[in-house]
């Protein structure tokens, strides 16, 4: 039986607020037959990358929709220089 999108989401705030206050914001994707949407979440959302969070999370939704994004290299369009992204927290559900 597939999860209602309510139990979903409140597992995943649980599962969010064990590891509060951290450098890492968080981007969720809803995808959907027929829909689909991606949001990050406020600052107040921010979490500790901690093996814990990641494997709760793992163990609540398909272990590959969770990850720890570090992104790739973007050019800057004021000087050549390379700038990194920072890294974030992507869950998709």
């Amino acid at each position: 039986m597939r999860a209602r999108a309510g139990e979903v989401s409140e597992a995943l705030a649980a599962a969010l607020t064990a590891c509060p206050g951290g450098p890492l914001p968080v981007q969720v994707e809803y995808i959907r037959p027929g829909a689909r949407g991606r949001m990050r979440l406020g600052p107040a959302w921010r979490v500790q990358p901690r093996d814990e969070l990641l494997k709760r999370l793992r163990q609540m939704l398909v272990p590959d929709v969770v990850q720890v994004i570090y992104g790739g290299p973007a050019a800057s369009a004021r000087s050549r220089e390379v700038q990194r992204p920072a890294p974030r927290l992507a869950v998709a559900w």
